[in-house]
């Protein structure tokens, strides 16, 4: 319902609700999709057929249900109406007052068999399973039915160990509301596509002063699950816990260590901070924490109270890696932009300089493939970034944009976390190229005082010396990071509808959106090249790739049934776009151009091992780089 209308009377705004109902079922009337004669054969007909509006392909029920991570959940080959009718409402988050009124309307034309409820169409629960916690309430959905759930329609192969990342963080249900979510999410890492859902969740004004009694209920069922396994499609499956994914509030809150101000802060290793106006540590080579001197409480200073984690079968270290959404994106990067923008430290730019970086980055905007799906705005605004926009400049817009802005010893010290981060998140790095990822790392740390200023060596910065060990022993940055998580919190707030109870509607939401049925599948433009992690095309940023002879190319069209693209291929520049820290060719960056002679031939689609983004440095020459998620050499 429209904003508003929120100050309406209730009969205003049922007035109004019944007013849309009847629009909508004129509408559906006018559907020859949907004629009666479709609805009384229940469905005889295949489900492509059964069309709900002009949007349905593009809103499809699938494309919903991905959206919420209930994408593995009971499909129907054949939809009643009255399940289309369930579908509808929920993709459409259409309320209960307008779908009253909606269902009243339909009986009264013809469609007796409906319920005169919507709570009894979308098979809402009666009650929730509350539980009373000091300063707020608590709801266990259960590990195990979320497992069982999302992993039914999944192909699992027999005697496979289900790999579980978690997430605990707290989440602000408004603006204007003190209230607050704690979730504990879970991942299946080892699933493909990997889903996500609610283990618990916690409503209050705080966090529980006592961890233990918001993990109390999850660590319970997660040891019965250790010791029994999970019973899924009548098969047994081990559970293993790979990982505890966290920002470094909500790590030192459910381990019960010193958070990230204190003088012994650092959960990998014993530093100890120095303050100077703030918290800084200075030290890279302190002795590194082990799950033995954690649980021996080595040291005293680091602990604050005893976690229930501890009964868990894991490593207190090593299963609770640095998040690099947090530490990287939110951290260290915003950090230097903030320096450049005058906070305290050296290496503040002009408002010249500010302006022309803004120049740049405006005109990158264009040239970014769709899998950036957000493009970075002005660097003026960045306190309002998101964590993708940091990624983004990091890994793509900023070494082009900042070259001729910052001085060389600032430029080549950005380069060298570029690089180390481009190498981290990159799937199929070695563990040679993981070594030198550290290097650059320490030398990003060493100097950054001495470029930035002592006092703004804080707990971030020093955190780039142990995230390489994290990727030796989980994969690329990706395979541990919060993204997916994060994704996932603002599906949670999505699901409320108004202020009070807010525990009790996610609650409802999730259970009702349990069955939601499977709708059609979107299909690939024809003048698209679908592949396994991205997707090419003609356009601009979408049309720039890596064949298995290294050789850049620009596609001009695309035959999907012969599998083939029509491209030319680009001549790299003799100069290379830069060679410090080291020489940017051996990472597949450089400067390009094309020329109006070039010969035009066709590839396979096999031939394809990587997309590129490719944005304009000066003439008639381009910068090419890798898009890092694709790369496939």
């Amino acid at each position: 319902m429209p904003k508003s209308n929120k100050r309406l009377s209730t009969r205003r705004r049922n007035e109004i609700a019944a007013k849309e109902s009847k629009l909508f079922l004129e509408n559906m009337q006018r559907n020859a999709q949907i004629s009666n004669t479709l609805i009384n054969s229940e469905c005889s007909k295949s489900s492509e057929n059964v069309n709900l509006g002009k949007e349905s392909e593009s809103l499809s029920i699938e494309s919903y249900s991905q959206h919420l991570n209930f994408d593995s959940v009971h499909v129907k080959s054949a939809f009643s109406f009255k399940d289309q009718l369930k579908n509808w409402a929920l993709i459409n988050k259409i309320n209960n007052i307008q779908l009253n009124t909606l269902l009243l309307l339909l009986i009264e034309n013809g469609h007796p068999e409906l319920p005169k409820d919507a709570r009894t169409l979308l098979e809402t629960p009666r009650s929730v399973p509350l539980q009373h916690l000091e300063g707020g309430t608590f709801c266990h959905f259960g590990l195990e039915i979320g497992l069982q759930q999302h992993l039914l329609h999944h192909s699992l192969q027999p005697g496979i160990k289900l790999r579980l990342q978690f997430n605990i963080d707290g989440l602000p249900i408004g603006n204007s509301s003190v209230k607050q979510f704690w979730p504990i999410l879970c991942l299946v890492s080892n699933v493909d596509p990997p889903p996500v859902f609610i283990v618990s969740l916690f409503e209050g004004n705080h966090k529980p002063e006592n961890v233990n009694h918001l993990l109390e209920s999850f660590v319970n069922e997660l040891k019965y699950l250790i010791e029994n396994k999970v019973k899924i499609k009548d098969l047994e499956y081990d559970v293993d816990i790979e990982s505890f994914i966290c920002d470094a509030p909500a790590k030192a809150y459910i381990k019960g260590i010193v958070c990230h101000g204190g003088y012994n802060a650092c959960s990998k290793c014993t530093v100890h901070g120095v303050f100077d106006n703030n918290m800084i540590y200075l030290e890279t080579n302190s002795p590194l924490r082990t799950d033995e001197s954690f649980r021996s409480r080595k040291y005293l200073n680091h602990h604050k109270q005893f976690s229930i984690l501890e009964n868990l079968p894991i490593d207190m270290i090593k299963a609770f890696p640095l998040d690099y959404m947090h530490v990287v994106c939110l951290g260290v990067v915003k950090k230097m932009i903030s320096i450049w923008h005058g906070k305290p430290g050296n290496g503040k730019l002009r408002a010249s300089s500010l302006k022309n970086l803004n120049i740049k980055l405006t005109k990158c905007h264009r040239w970014l493939p769709s899998e950036i799906g957000r493009r970075v705005s002005e660097i003026t605004y960045y306190k309002k970034w998101k964590a993708t926009e940091f990624r983004t400049f990091l890994l793509y817009t900023g070494p082009l944009c900042l070259k001729f802005i910052l001085s060389p010893s600032y430029f080549k010290h950005f380069m060298t976390l570029s690089i180390a981060i481009r190498i981290l998140v990159s799937p199929t790095s070695n563990s040679a190229m993981i070594s030198y990822a550290k290097e650059l790392l320490m030398y990003f740390v060493n100097n950054f005082a001495k470029l930035y200023g002592r006092n703004n060596m804080t707990y971030n910065i020093h955190n780039l010396i142990h995230l390489s060990d994290d990727v030796k022993m989980f994969g690329c940055l990706d395979k541990f990071s919060a993204f997916v998580f994060e994704n996932y919190l603002g599906k949670i707030k999505s699901l409320l509808r108004c202020g009070p109870r807010s525990l009790q509607q996610v609650y409802k939401r999730h259970q009702e959106l349990r069955e939601i049925y499977s709708g059609k599948k979107r299909r690939i433009p024809a003048n698209c090249a679908k592949f396994s992690n991205f997707m090419l095309s003609k356009n601009r940023g979408n049309n720039i790739a890596m064949l298995k002879s290294f050789a850049i190319v620009k596609i001009l069209s695309i035959n999907n049934i012969t599998q083939t693209i029509t491209a030319i291929e680009a001549k790299r520049a003799e100069q290379p776009f830069y060679n410090k820290p080291t020489d940017l060719g051996i990472f597949h960056i450089g400067l390009l151009e094309f020329h109006n002679c070039a010969v035009v031939k066709e590839y396979q689609y096999s031939e394809v091992i990587a997309k590129m983004v490719m944005i304009p440095y000066f003439e008639n020459k381009f910068v090419f780089l890798p898009l890092c998620h694709t790369t496939d050499f």
